[in-house]
């Protein structure tokens, strides 16, 4: 076995059984992790090509915003729309902090669906997306 880090997706029944396996015969300093895949190479790049295209095209409260801003307003949006809500937290100069998810730590069903939100409100700002690829 060694001491070589696997990662099993949970695709097919060779995969399980291959992982059953190794949690068998895994040292008694090892562990093993069981969580949701994150969002796919694709779902990132068609995620930061649509916060580009509306970064570049839309006005926030008077204002051109950067794609970090554009992304953490839609998911703070997209936590109040699904009821995730957001923590609001002061910061430590009497600021309010939005403690909102991280999008790569998302699922792919998740970013799947803030993708979804984002293409309805760009549709009703009439933001035209150069990059129209489909998510997977």
């Amino acid at each position: 076995m060694g001491n070589k880090e696997r990662t099993f997706f949970f695709v097919h029944d060779t995969a399980r059984e291959n992982a059953a396996r190794m949690c068998h015969q895994a040292p008694g300093d090892w562990m093993a992790v069981f969580k949701p895949t994150t969002r796919t190479l694709m779902q990132n790049a068609k995620l930061h090509a649509m916060l580009t295209d509306i970064s570049g095209q839309a006005v926030y409260m008077g204002k051109k915003r950067s794609v970090e801003f554009w992304k953490g307003l839609f998911v703070s949006g997209y936590q109040i729309a699904t009821g995730k809500s957001p923590e609001i937290v002061p910061g430590l100069e009497g600021e309010f902090i939005n403690i909102r998810l991280s999008t790569a730590s998302m699922g792919i069903r998740m970013v799947a669906e803030l993708i979804e939100y984002i293409s309805a409100w760009a549709a009703l700002n009439e933001i035209r997306f150069k990059d129209d690829r489909a998510v997977y």
